[in-house]
């Protein structure tokens, strides 16, 4: 359905494969096997005249540096895989290595239907001196909803006694808030500010907005391997929050390159289940 929503082909492909014994090639070649009968029948099972599908068993090494090498030698505009064992995001060695070098945006999916009209939110700091990273979340949000023709919020999580708070009038925070909701085209009823800890209250927020699907940003590579993913959205398991996450790297993809803006896919509210095997 992505791959339909983008107007790009689809490459699957089947990581992890170990056989019994290294040195034994007999085993070896019954893995390979094995993993290219699998994934021939995985690819019948498939129906889509329209997409471009092709399969491919990756090369052997670390996860993340076979996923991410792969995306970055095919020019990949979207990485969809599972989250890791299910863990939390930032405590998991695989899914924070990915973060932090894949090429292009990462959705971790675990495979929940979405509504009918897709219902997206972009989380950003929009106090960040680093304006580029924002900028690049809210640019692939806005390059999704384009494609999938959903409805998109801005979402900004203020710390509780914030300097940026105002007493009368908007707060710093509001009319930054307001600029970037003109600059991406976001009316005012999609921009929320929230008050109180970006974990805390993001999980509540989505949760009860029921939203399809949240964007965020890559944690930064300073600091203590998971210091700053503790108190972040990263902290958040996909379990309590109930919907797909789209990670945005923005050291590297820019707001050019990730998810660049397709044709404005025409969506006539048939539900999306009504798509699968649609001629």
């Amino acid at each position: 359905m992505m791959a339909r929503y983008l107007k790009v082909p689809l490459q699957i492909t089947l990581c992890g494969l170990r056989a019994a014994g290294a040195s034994d090639s007999a085993a070896a070649s019954h893995v390979a096997e094995e993993a290219r009968e699998y994934l021939q029948a995985l690819r019948k099972s498939i129906i889509a005249p329209d997409v471009e599908i092709t399969t491919e068993i990756a090369r052997a090494g670390p996860l993340a540096e076979v996923i991410a090498g792969r995306a970055r030698e095919g020019g990949a505009a979207l990485i969809i895989k599972p989250p890791s064992l299910g863990h939390m995001l930032g405590r998991n060695r695989t899914d924070w290595q990915l973060m932090q070098s894949c090429p292009s945006p990462l959705l971790l999916t675990e495979g929940r239907s979405w509504h009918p009209q897709a219902q997206f939110a972009a989380a950003v700091d929009v106090m960040d001196p680093n304006q580029t990273k924002c900028r690049a979340i809210i640019a692939a949000a806005a390059a999704l909803r384009l494609a999938c023709a959903a409805e998109l919020d801005l979402i900004y999580a203020q710390p509780e006694n914030s300097r940026n708070q105002a007493s009368e009038g908007e707060s710093p925070a509001q009319l930054r808030l307001t600029q970037l909701g003109r600059e991406f085209d976001i009316e005012p009823q999609h921009l929320h500010l929230l008050s109180g800890s970006a974990k805390e209250m993001l999980r509540d927020f989505v949760t009860e907005k029921q939203y399809d699907l949240l964007v965020i940003g890559a944690p930064q590579r300073s600091g203590t391997l998971f210091s700053r993913a503790r108190e972040s959205p990263l902290a958040l398991s996909m379990a309590a929050i109930g919907c797909d996450l789209l990670i945005v790297n923005h050291r590297e993809t820019g707001t050019d390159s990730a998810l660049r803006a397709r044709p404005r896919f025409r969506w006539d509210g048939t539900p999306w289940w009504q798509w699968i095997g649609a001629d």
